[in-house]
C-alpha cells in the first residue's frame, strides 16, 4: 500500500500527454507573465488561489500564478486544497498513494505532514478512490514539476458538500501540522470564482466575489449571510488558504488575473481568477 503510485488519468483531456509539447506549453504560458512581473515581486508567494479546468480554458491564468514562483528557491512542500467534484462522503481525503506522477516529474507524498493532519481531525482521512477519479490536483502537477521536478506534495481533496465546520477544522489542522513539522509550505487553493451561469450574471457575480475576497477579514461568512449565497462550494478552499496564512502572519492578497470562459454551452460561462498571498 505504501508503494502505490498515482499515475496520470487525464492526459490529452485537460493537458497534452507529450512531455516536450507539455513543457513548451507551460514555458510559453509562464513567459507571458515573468517579463512583466519580474520587477514587481521580490519574494515568492506563500499561497496561490487558482482555478480548475482544461489548459485551453484557464492555462493562461495558471501560467500567471506559477510564474510567481519562477527564480525562487523551492519550498519544502506544496499543500494543495482541491475540490472533490464527484459525489462522495463529506470530509477531506488524503491519498493512500505515496507518489504522484505527471509527464514532467513526480512528487512523493509528504506522509509526515499528512499524518499530522489525520491525527488532528476525524474529518481528514485516507481515501484513494476520489484521488483516482478527480483531475483537480493532477492538472496542476505539470506546472509544479516544470518548476520543481520532485517537490513533496500534500494533496487534499475537499468534498464539495463539506460544511463550514469542516473547513474550519482543516484550517486548524493545517496550522498544527505546520507548527509540528516546520519548513516552508506553499499552499495552493483550487476553486473557480463562479459557477456556470449566464454571461452578464457571471460577470456581476465575479466582481462581487473578488470584492469579498479582497476585503475578507477571516472566520468564514455566516450561513445566512449574503456572501454564502454568492460562492461555489469549492470556494471554501480559498478561504481556508487565507485563514491558514493569516495564522502565520501572511494575509496580503493580490489579484493576478481574471477571465470569463465559455464551457460546453455557448450561452453559459464560468469565471476564472488567480491570486497570490504574501
Amino acid at each position: 500500500m505504501a508503494n502505490l503510485v498515482r499515475h496520470p488519468h487525464f492526459e490529452d483531456i485537460f493537458y497534452p500527454s507529450n512531455k516536450n509539447e507539455l513543457a513548451a506549453l507551460i514555458a510559453g504560458r509562464m513567459s507571458e507573465w515573468t517579463t512583466g512581473y519580474e520587477t514587481l515581486w521580490s519574494t515568492p508567494p506563500r499561497g496561490l488561489l487558482v482555478p480548475h479546468g482544461g489548459y485551453e480554458y484557464c492555462g493562461e491564468l495558471l501560467g500567471g500564478a506559477f510564474a510567481q514562483l519562477s527564480g525562487f528557491p523551492s519550498p519544502e512542500r506544496v499543500v494543495i486544497l482541491s475540490p472533490e467534484l464527484s459525489p462522495g462522503a463529506p470530509g477531506i481525503k488524503l491519498p493512500v498513494s505515496s507518489v504522484f506522477v505527471s509527464p514532467l516529474g513526480k512528487s512523493r507524498v509528504d506522509r509526515e505532514f499528512c499524518d499530522s493532519l489525520t491525527t488532528s481531525s476525524m474529518s481528514i482521512f485516507l481515501d484513494e478512490t476520489p484521488h483516482l477519479q478527480e483531475y483537480t490536483i493532477e492538472y496542476l502537477l505539470p506546472f509544479l514539476h516544470f518548476l520543481y521536478q520532485d517537490i513533496p506534495l500534500v494533496p487534499l481533496l475537499v468534498q464539495h458538500d463539506s460544511t463550514i465546520r469542516i473547513a474550519k477544522t482543516l484550517t486548524s489542522a493545517l496550522a498544527i501540522a505546520q507548527q509540528e513539522i516546520g519548513g516552508t509550505s506553499l499552499i495552493v487553493g483550487v476553486s473557480n470564482t463562479t459557477r456556470l451561469g449566464k454571461p452578464q450574471e457571471t460577470e456581476v457575480l465575479g466582481t462581487k466575489i473578488q470584492h469579498f475576497l479582497l476585503h475578507y477579514s477571516g472566520g468564514f461568512p455566516d450561513l445566512d449571510s449574503e456572501e454564502y449565497d454568492l460562492v461555489p462550494s469549492s470556494f471554501w478552499n480559498w478561504l481556508v488558504v487565507l485563514d491558514f496564512l493569516r495564522s502565520l502572519g501572511r494575509n496580503e492578497l493580490k489579484v493576478l488575473g481574471c477571465q470569463t470562459s465559455p464551457l460546453l454551452e455557448e450561452d453559459r460561462v464560468v469565471q476564472y481568477s488567480c491570486f497570490r498571498v504574501d
